[in-house]
């Protein structure tokens, strides 16, 4: 996959993250039967469930706000603008990067805690339904339809198959739903309700899924690459298109990135491993279990619309989760449980290592940017050389170190030593990403210090091609065309 990708370089992290999240499953699914039935991973997920709640919820009463006065303020934020227009928008997002995650998270832990309280009497009861308010609470201040659409939908599956569930308890599900939808629309709009806004959910999610059928078209049989589609979506972008990463579908996602073979597969397992549990006959076990099938059935069907699949966090608890559903201990041999073990012990180590690596240079890169803004050019070079090092395989570490070493040189250009560095780090980009409009012009503005204007219009000639809607590659170079030697003797003869 990452031989075949159009930017080999976006495949490692994604693919280290699912093999993570695969190693996980199945250690959580080794364990025995006792270990794994016993509530204490349901309470570990309740109480993480009420801090992240108890976050929204103050990021919506007053945190947000606060945040975005404090990001106008300040002068060493990057990209503040986005920032603060995000912020305005009023969705709690708490610990996670986007209101839809905060969501989803929810609505996986939400049933769970109310398994939880569910399978407890008297006094023991009024802890996890606290709990369990509050996240109905935050999931509310989320303002994620989508989540809530999907939990509501695993909650009628649950109830199908069950079969024997009151009328009472059906009207109250019914109504808490109502309530939700009416808060979510209420704190977003009609926008979140009308399908032809153009700055609705429902627009924005049609151009996404119009681009993943695009990049399917043109590679049916091995996709973009994992991660490829944020890489190569500047190239498929129209005017009216959110500025998007990744294709709110996860079936199209996985075609547009690995084909139809491996895509269609993985998707299928993917929708059967995370929503067959809860459309299996009644078991027996603990209530959390049964809180458990419906939160990872919202899971899977929130991936219809959203990409919450992507976020490590929500990925690993939900195969961790997955895992502690397995029906029976493994009866292996000996010989292949061991290798089994083995195999699955060195996928955790390689992909942990790569995750890790990956999340410490990006906290690099973060703090490497702020500095820049702040001034300290020189500290910032040593932060961003220190991510390029943890990261190799990353364009954006890469790009960076490369740009704060251009940053110091001064007018000897090419005769700075630092400069053959900055060169070889853009080249090294390039390669990662050759889809990449930002590499491109990067190495475009490197070559024409070099003197290589032909280079320089070559890598804008990509630059525009790969990102058509982008009017400044095109200005450039439309600009430099001019100076090309070949078009100044073609002047002179006329």
């Amino acid at each position: 996959m990452v031989l075949s990708a159009t930017a080999p370089g976006a495949a490692v992290e994604p693919l280290a993250v699912f093999l993570l999240a695969a190693g996980a499953g199945a250690l959580a699914a080794s364990r025995p039967s006792a270990l794994r039935e016993g509530a204490g991973i349901a309470w570990v997920l309740a109480a993480v469930g009420g801090l992240v709640s108890l976050q929204a919820l103050y990021q919506g009463l007053h945190g947000l706000d606060a945040l975005a006065a404090s990001v106008e303020r300040a002068n060493d934020v990057p990209d503040a603008g986005l920032v603060v227009q995000r912020l305005r928008e009023g969705r709690a997002f708490g610990p996670f990067a986007t209101p839809a995650a905060l969501g989803g998270f929810l609505s996986m832990v939400l049933p769970v805690t109310v398994g939880l309280a569910a399978s407890r009497k008297g006094i023991r009861r009024v802890g996890p339904t606290v709990l369990a308010a509050l996240a109905c609470v935050a999931l509310a201040a989320s303002a994620s339809a989508t989540a809530a659409a999907s939990l509501g939908a695993a909650v009628l599956l649950f109830a199908a198959r069950r079969g024997h569930v009151s009328r009472r308890a059906v009207l109250s599900v019914g109504a808490g739903f109502l309530v939700l939808g009416a808060a979510i629309v209420a704190l977003r709009g009609s926008r979140v309700v009308d399908p032809t806004n153009p700055e609705g959910p429902w627009r924005l999610r049609t151009g996404n899924l119009r681009v993943a059928a695009e990049m399917f078209r043109d590679h049916p049989a091995t996709g973009v690459g994992p991660g490829g589609f944020a890489e190569s979506f500047p190239a498929y972008r129209r005017a009216g298109d959110s500025e998007a990463r990744h294709a709110h579908n996860l079936p199209m996602e996985l075609l547009a990135e690995v084909g139809l073979v491996p895509g269609g597969l993985l998707s299928l397992l993917f929708l059967v491993l995370f929503s067959g549990p809860v459309l299996r006959r009644a078991e027996l076990g603990p209530g959390w279990m049964d809180g458990a099938r419906v939160g990872l059935a919202a899971f899977a069907l929130h991936n219809l619309a959203d990409f919450t699949a992507f976020f490590p966090s929500l990925l690993w608890t939900a195969a961790i989760l997955r895992g502690a559903l397995a029906r029976e201990d493994s009866g292996a041999p000996f010989f292949s449980a061991r290798f089994l073990s083995a195999t699955r012990t060195a996928v955790i180590l390689v992909a942990g290592t790569a995750v890790a690596l990956s999340g410490i240079a990006r906290n690099r890169r973060l703090e490497a940017r702020y500095l820049v803004l702040a001034g300290a050019r020189e500290r910032a070079r040593e932060l961003a050389g220190e991510a390029r090092t943890l990261a190799p395989w990353n364009v954006d570490g890469r790009m960076l170190y490369a740009q704060t070493l251009l940053d110091e040189i001064g007018p000897e250009g090419p005769t700075d030593p630092r400069f053959s560095t900055a060169l070889h780090e853009v080249e090294q980009a390039v390669r990662l990403s050759p889809v990449r409009p930002s590499a491109r012009a990067l190495r475009a503005r490197v070559r024409l210090r070099l003197g290589d204007t032909p280079g320089a219009y070559a890598d804008l000639c990509e630059a525009a091609r790969a990102y058509p809607i982008h009017e400044g590659y095109g200005r450039e170079r439309d600009a430099l065309a001019e100076r090309l030697p070949g078009r100044r003797r073609d002047e002179a003869d006329r």
